[in-house]
């Protein structure tokens, strides 16, 4: 939730490295590590919406038209995320300064509601 805030409201992230951290990165020449993009693209959400749309069905055709649509969603979908990744600087060139300011700042609110939705979802599974 405090990272969409910080996006919707256009701060950037504030990291806390430590000096050695610091000076190791200064020595790199690219100090580029994706710890979240990995997560994102292929994380929990990704695998329990797979079980859940595996695990609806009955029949075995069904279940083989299940595979089969899913597949093909995950190709495409994969698809789509190598070619905005493959070319991410041409995009942030199109976009310029201000068009990824203001995409930062709409991903943040969707985040946000991910978040809230998150939030509620878990004080209803204790309530509930």
């Amino acid at each position: 939730m405090m990272i969409a805030i910080n996006m919707a409201y256009g701060q950037q992230s504030r990291s806390r490295h430590s000096p050695e951290e610091q000076d190791e990165a200064q020595e790199k020449e690219d100090v580029s590590v994706i710890p979240l993009g990995i997560p994102i693209l292929f994380g929990p959400g990704v695998i329990a919406t797979i079980i859940v749309l595996n695990n609806n069905h009955t029949h075995e055709l069904s279940m083989m038209l299940s595979y089969m649509l899913l597949s093909i969603a995950i190709l495409a979908s994969a698809v789509v995320v190598y070619f905005t990744l493959r070319y991410a600087g041409a995009i942030n060139k199109a976009l310029g300064v201000t068009g990824m300011k203001i995409l930062t700042r709409i991903m943040g609110l969707i985040v946000g509601a991910i978040a809230a939705q998150f939030l509620i979802s878990g004080v209803k599974g204790l309530w509930g």
